[in-house]
Order: C-alpha cells, then sequence, then structure tokens
C-alpha cells in the first residue's frame, strides 16, 4: 500500500460524505436533494462542505464518531491484489459476519456471496453496476495499526467486495485498475466497531 498524502479528519470525512450519498443509508427526499448535497460535497468552500457531511452522514453518526480520533489520515492507494485484499476485514456486522462464514475476512465474505447469488441483494446490485463502470469510488475508508495491516473497512465494504470478484476474482469491469484510491487512519488504539454497540446505546 503506498501513501499519497496525510489528509485531515474532515477530508476524510468529506470523501466519506461523498460515497454516502450514493448508499442504502443515505435517503434524501428526492434526486435533487442527493446531486445538491454531491455540490455541496464538491464545493471546495468549508461551510458548504460541512453542511454536505452532515447531509450525507446524519444516518451514520454513530459509526464515525466510534472511530479513535488519535488516528492518522492518509490517502492511499490499495494495490488490486489477492495478497492485499486478504488483509481486508469487515466490520463485526450481522450481515458481513454471516456472509463471510463468521470470519469477517472480505474476501471469504465476496466468495460466499459470489456462490450463493441473491444472498444480499443490495451488495449483488454494486457488484452489477460496478460492472458496468457505474460505482463512486471515493469516500472507501480502510482503518488499521499500521500500515502493514491487517484492515477493517468502515466505508465501502460492498464495493471492495465487487473490486474483488470482478478485478481479483475474474476480469469482469471496465473499472478494473492496478490499484484503487482509498482513505486509510492508522491508529494505535484497535478500532473495534459494532452495530450490537451501537443498538444498545440507543
Amino acid at each position: 500500500m503506498k501513501i499519497i498524502r496525510e489528509i485531515t479528519f474532515e477530508e476524510m470525512l468529506k470523501r466519506f460524505a461523498v460515497g454516502e450519498t450514493f448508499s442504502e443509508f443515505y435517503h434524501p427526499p428526492n434526486d435533487e436533494h442527493r446531486k445538491q448535497t454531491l455540490r455541496l460535497l464538491k464545493s471546495g468552500e468549508q461551510n458548504q462542505e460541512i453542511e454536505g457531511i452532515n447531509r450525507a452522514l446524519a444516518r451514520r453518526g454513530f459509526l464515525v464518531n466510534s472511530i479513535p480520533r488519535e488516528a492518522k489520515w492518509h490517502l492511499v492507494n490499495l494495490p488490486v491484489t489477492l495478497d492485499q485484499f486478504s488483509a481486508l476485514q469487515t466490520i463485526n456486522d450481522s450481515g458481513w459476519v454471516r456472509h463471510s462464514g463468521g470470519t469477517q475476512k472480505l474476501i471469504d465474505a465476496a466468495t460466499n456471496l459470489r456462490d450463493a447469488p441473491g444472498t444480499d441483494p443490495r451488495v449483488d446490485a454494486i457488484v452489477a453496476a460496478f460492472k458496468q463502470g457505474n460505482v463512486e469510488m471515493q469516500g472507501i475508508t480502510l482503518i488499521g495499526q499500521s500500515e502493514e495491516g491487517p484492515f477493517t473497512v468502515a466505508e465501502g465494504t460492498g464495493r471492495l467486495v465487487s473490486v474483488y470478484l470482478c478485478c481479483v476474482d475474474e476480469q469482469s469491469s471496465p473499472m478494473c485498475q492496478s490499484e484503487i484510491e482509498v482513505v486509510l487512519g492508522i491508529t494505535p488504539i484497535r478500532w473495534k466497531f459494532s452495530y450490537r454497540d451501537r443498538d444498545a446505546h440507543r
């Protein structure tokens, strides 16, 4: 994994929010609202970017707030290789734990979803869109304790499953490249986000 440059926590949030505007966790009243949120995020003006972040991440606050503030953020190039994807883990979410057969390894989840189409319609839709070259890749976010990994996927698990299935497992998308740009947070504190923790605080 090659570090491109260090970024701020705010830039991480902005990139996270751009990706989020296309996810099931963002529920705009209409498509124009979604487009306006993207314009705010890409405006280059701080107050507008903050407004866009708040709009896009309104339903993801518990996850974002769980990230250790000691994390140092970087923009990095992630090689699209079996070795690199073997270092990726999913969060402790019941769906991803089930998809991975309990290992929380992204490649296990991807393989099981490939072999059982229809198990997760949301991921099936992302894979289909990726094969057509129609997926926003900005905002994929990893967290680890070192540059060597392992890394937990904080945002973009479905998109990374698509990259693995379409570019490592087989070459079936015009979006396949030798590496992809992602955000990496390095923190001495091991991040252990779980949706069970979120539900316990409701």
